[in-house]
């Protein structure tokens, strides 16, 4: 379609910076910027209103997620429970199994009872699992088997757990974390996983977890071991009778692999469960590793996720001194109540300490204990084997192969290319991305917003009223500033403009006096979720997002529901009409707000993306990006061009510098017929308006 071209005007930094019209000139004339309608003199900012929240969030799925009354109940919603959590953490569909290709590396090492073995085998194609492996000597196969995973001090620090079971009896096997050796992929540190930690948030956009890689590399790991045989042929492990355990960051990595595979008939989950409002108190979302804090897109409780081990043996051990994962107790009270209902009460347990967090030895010889238990009818006590041993332990000791895969592209579905060339088209596109949106992108978006707006001061200009408004959010557990400018009488277009910064009045009120009022507009400026006086600071960015993943949002989508709650309040004032609501975002902000209209469909009329970027980040090895308008699972769906064509027939209006990504939804419009609903245009906010009072 032609482009629709406006006298051009350079576009400032933020949703107000636009050109005023002064009264008594033409709109082409020279006037000074209104970036100072955001940068106040005030500097001081609400740096805990954004925590509140989260905190609120997370209380709230943490208390309202209680136990099924009945095992009918339970069992009902196991399977949409279990499909849930696999979505999660991104193993839904579950990968094809491919070979193997197992190799051993060097001799065998004789260690008394046992020998230790490395091994390395594909848990998908180039991507290595580089293991300790320890076979028990003077035994009668097949034996029961653990598999050990270790937390934040790697694979080789652990290894006397392994060589302790291998010792007494069991065919025993190490992994590494994700990070070690064998895999490359962003974000891996000495715990294995902190992509969040280096600012790799793009990973919220594909649905990537550190989750899926580390919990396939378990689910194959026991395909590897059922393939073991003595000289003579006879299966190792007995299949029936194969446990797994770790501590800290191997406490969830030994739970999320027990509930992708049931063939872990016993459990022990180490220092490392709590609650999602107890993630945050004290430094728990600060220092855990990323394998801990899944994609919560669905609210679901830590209680009901772990639920999925029942009723299959599982022991939890905390230490009360704990500062990571402190006061679990909910979780534990709601798998006590689970395994009753299934009769198994004796299936599961839950130690204490008074100590912090490490693996000490009361928790070790706990852990040993519930193995032999159940594995092996309790027929004899472990003994212990802290001796190091001299072997050479790297997997690789001519250096990683140069083809392995990067872990985060292998595990990373591509998004698909919509073409869409009619209504037909345009119809499945759309049912598929709304579905998405609504259940694994921004669930709660859909749900009712707990939301308050108030009126906390009220001037009467000439010829307009300003209203200073504050809505609350959750209880008023967080706060955001707006005003208000209309002129009373009969209905009229609203305008709903995003602040980026603080909003000056003063300069707010010339704004509207000179475009709005004149072309007929109410405006409605507020900030939100990371702007204004909550702004997302720097130094606590990747904190704030760690939490508010547990709590099923990222940055974007609680803005999402700011807007949105923006919408509902606004739209019952008299001087509103509310079917002609437009919204405006510059920048990152362009992109809540085309979410929030593609929610919302009865209010919103249009929008106006001032400089909006045309893609979320995908996967970008090594890269890092902070990624403000990250979303859950987005890229598995659309992009946001896609996502604009999905307000067909609605207005877009695309301000300022254009993106050749929307070529792509400027296309579509133009094959359904309706290219004069889209329109990019340079110019004054007059223009804008003018434009607006076309449609």
């Amino acid at each position: 379609m032609e482009k629709r071209k406006i006298t051009r005007f350079n576009l400032l930094v933020s949703l107000l910076s636009l050109y005023i019209g002064v009264q008594g000139c033409t709109q082409n004339s020279t006037q000074n910027s209104t970036q100072t309608a955001h940068k106040t003199t005030d500097t001081v900012v609400d740096k805990t209103a954004i925590t509140n929240n989260l905190n609120y969030l997370a209380h709230k799925i943490t208390t309202e997620k209680t136990a099924p009354e009945s095992l009918a109940k339970l069992k009902k919603q196991r399977a949409e429970l279990k499909e849930k959590v696999m979505d999660m953490i991104g193993l839904n569909p579950m990968p094809e199994k491919t070979p193997l290709n197992v190799k051993y590396i060097g001799d065998k090492v004789d260690l008394g009872n046992c020998y230790f073995q490395r091994v390395v085998y594909e848990s998908r194609p180039k991507v290595y699992v580089a293991a300790h492996l320890f076979i028990p000597k003077n035994v009668t196969f097949p034996v029961p088997a653990i598999i050990h995973v270790p937390g934040h001090s790697r694979r080789d620090k652990y290894r006397p757990h392994a060589r302790t079971y291998a010792e007494n009896g069991f065919v025993a096997i190490e992994l590494p974390m994700v990070g070690e050796e064998g895999k490359i992929g962003a974000g891996w540190d000495a715990c294995g996983e902190h992509g969040q930690y280096l600012g790799h948030f793009n990973w919220y956009n594909t649905g990537y977890t550190p989750a899926a890689p580390t919990v396939w590399d378990g689910v194959r790991t026991v395909d590897f071991l059922l393939t073991l045989t003595d000289t003579s042929g006879t299966k190792m492990v007995d299949a029936n009778k194969i446990g797994m355990a770790g501590l800290s960051g191997g406490a969830p990595r030994v739970l999320f692999t027990a509930i992708a595979d049931p063939r872990i008939s016993v459990a022990v989950a180490n220092e490392g469960v709590t609650t999602i409002e107890y993630y945050n108190k004290p430094r728990g979302i600060s220092s855990t590793c990323d394998i801990h804090l899944f994609y919560n897109y669905y609210g679901i409780s830590y209680g009901e996720l772990f639920s999925l081990v029942a009723p299959r043996k599982l022991m939890i051990q905390n230490g009360t001194l704990d500062e990571l994962y402190p006061n679990p107790m909910p979780v534990i009270n709601y798998l006590k109540t689970v395994y009753s209902l299934y009769g198994a009460s004796d299936s599961f347990d839950y130690k204490t300490y008074e100590q912090g967090h490490g693996y000490s030895t009361p928790i070790w010889n706990a852990e040993n204990e519930w193995m032999d238990r159940w594995l092996r009818n309790g027929n004899s006590p472990l003994t212990i084997y802290k001796e190091e041993f001299d072997a050479e332990l790297t997997c690789f000791p001519d250096g990683e192969p140069d083809d392995m895969a990067h872990v985060e592209t292998v595990f990373t579905p591509k998004t698909p290319h919509w073409n869409i060339q009619n209504l037909n088209d345009f119809e499945v596109y759309k049912k598929t991305l709304m579905s998405a949106l609504q259940s694994k992108i921004i669930r709660t978006a859909f749900l009712p917003i707990n939301s308050e707006m108030k009126t906390t001061e009220k001037t009467d200009e000439r010829g307009f009223i300003v209203e200073q408004k504050r809505l609350g959010m959750n209880d008023n557990s967080i706060v955001h500033n707006g005003y208000y400018l209309y002129k009373p009488g009969k209905k009229r277009k609203t305008i709903l403009l995003i602040s980026k910064e603080k909003i000056n009045l003063s300069e707010l009120k010339s704004l509207f006096s000179g475009s709005y009022l004149p072309n007929g507009f109410n405006l409605y400026c507020t900030e939100i979720t990371g702007t204004g006086n909550n702004p997302w600071l720097t130094d606590s960015h990747w904190k704030l997002s760690r939490f508010a993943e547990l709590c099923g949002h990222t940055q974007a989508s609680l803005q999402i529901n700011d807007i949105l709650a923006a919408i509902d309040n606004i739209k019952t004032e008299s001087s509103v009409n509310s079917s002609q609501i437009y919204l405006w975002g510059e920048g990152d902000l362009a992109v809540p707000v085309l979410y929030s209209a593609v929610v919302n469909d009865k209010n919103v009329a249009g929008v106006i993306l001032e400089n909006a970027p045309d893609k979320h980040e995908g996967i970008t090895p090594v890269i890092e990006s902070n990624c403000n308008t990250a979303l859950f699972n987005i890229l598995k769906y659309a992009d946001i061009p896609q996502t604009a064509g999905s307000l067909f027939p609605r207005t877009i209006i695309l301000y300022g510098k254009k993106k050749s990504g929307f070529y792509w939804t400027e296309n579509m419009y133009s094959k359904l017929n309706k290219e004069d609903s889209f329109v990019t245009m340079d110019g004054t906010v007059k223009k804008v308006l003018e434009e607006i009072n076309l449609k």
